[in-house]
């Protein structure tokens, strides 16, 4: 976690791939599941905010993250699109594929969401587009 804020979310990504080669389609999911909230942890902890549940954790992206520019909605579109595969009794194979596809290249907007909170955080008073 010192060397890569992302290290324990990139971690799952791969445990779900791996679940994936498997075609073990649920973990898969699980893992995806909670990588997204690790996710969100790590650029909640940025600001100070350690949320005790994933509800929270979603309210506090939200509002902290998202709505103040430091993020786009990627992360809210794979949480519903996880939402629907959840429901499924089966998940479908390439809907969990192109939503872990999509959990990968968040990782980039990840780290400069990251920065724009460390920018943020170092000059107060100063929005995300400033």
């Amino acid at each position: 976690m010192l060397l890569d804020p992302f290290g324990n979310y990139e971690a799952e990504l791969l445990q779900a791939a791996l679940f994936m080669e498997r075609e073990q389609w649920a973990d898969a999911l699980a893992n995806l599941g909670r990588a997204r909230f690790t996710f969100a942890r790590v650029l909640l902890e940025r600001i100070g905010k350690q949320p005790e549940s994933d509800y929270e954790t979603a309210c506090e992206m939200r509002a902290h993250v998202i709505d103040r520019g430091h993020l786009g909605e990627a992360w809210n579109e794979t949480g519903s699109e996880a939402e629907i595969l959840f429901r499924a009794r089966r998940p479908d194979p390439a809907a969990v594929r192109a939503l872990h596809a999509r959990l990968v290249a968040l990782v980039g907007e990840g780290r400069e969401a990251a920065a724009s909170l460390d920018r943020h955080q170092a000059t107060p008073g100063v929005d995300a587009a400033g």
